[in-house]
């Protein structure tokens, strides 16, 4: 075992360098190279694996990567060598081999189910002498997920309260500010009939004087009748005599002379 351990702590801490994919374009993924074909590449970076049509690789500069060590010492350790394994995961911690570090604790889960190290690396806790994950290790302390985060019921409740407050609040603003433009709209209707009755009865500019006169006959807005305008009584003058037309002259009246042809 310790033979092991060596050689995994001489490999890991040598100069170690990813395959480098050069993408047409630009840009490139550094890692393994797990698979190839005449139409996809396979390479496997920290996060998980990633495929991509060889039509986009420009060129692959192989070498030694984290992840190719890592798959490397997997394969050298023991399947019971729990000391190896541990080791193995927080190195790759150490280098942000997050997915592979997993994979690795979780080995010494298996094949030791009591082991805090491994157990807490995953996130489980021990409760009544069993390891839970975290869901169902806040249940069994009694907690409720609400929200998008683990609280007490009492909390909960306290948080449901808190919502049912602020929505009755936000329904008592917008039923005022909907009685706001109720009376508003009211008081426009109200000024709008107040001056089609002004327009109506002759007082807006260029309108009509009230009362009209039509005809002799003056009509008062609303009485629904009409009334002759009285005219005041005046004395006539006497018209002047109309004179007697002069007498004609007797040349005028005597016989026309005769015409001798």
């Amino acid at each position: 075992m310790k033979r092991v351990l060596a050689a995994l702590l001489l490999l890991v801490a040598g100069p170690l360098g990813a395959d480098q994919v050069f993408l047409k374009g630009g840009g490139q993924l550094n890692g393994v190279v797990v698979a190839r074909t005449a139409s996809s590449i396979v390479v496997e970076v920290a996060p998980g694996r990633v495929t991509l049509p060889i039509s986009r690789v420009d060129r692959i500069v192989q070498g030694t990567s984290a992840l190719e060590a890592f798959r490397e010492n997997s394969t050298r350790l023991l399947s019971d060598d729990v000391t190896g394994w541990l080791a193995l995961a927080q190195w790759a911690l150490d280098r942000d081999l997050q997915t592979q570090a997993r994979s690795a604790f979780e080995h010494v889960a298996m094949v030791d189910p009591s082991n805090a190290t491994a157990r807490s690396a995953l996130g489980q806790s021990l409760i009544g002498g069993q390891w839970l994950g975290e869901a169902d290790a806040y249940r069994a302390r009694g907690f409720v997920r609400f929200g998008g985060e683990w609280m007490t019921p009492a909390e909960r409740d306290a948080a449901l309260q808190a919502e049912e407050a602020r929505l009755a609040a936000s329904a008592r603003r917008a039923e005022a500010e909907a009685r706001v433009r109720e009376a508003e709209a009211r008081t426009r209707a109200a000024e709008a009939e107040a001056h089609r009755a002004e327009v109506s009865a002759g007082t807006d500019a260029g309108g009509f004087p009230y009362p009209w006169v039509f005809g002799g006959s003056v009509c008062h807005f609303g009485c629904g009748h009409t009334t002759t305008p009285r005219v005041p009584h005046t004395t006539r003058p006497t018209p002047a005599p109309i004179p007697a037309p002069a007498p004609h002259s007797a040349s005028i009246w005597a016989t026309p002379p005769k015409i001798v042809h």
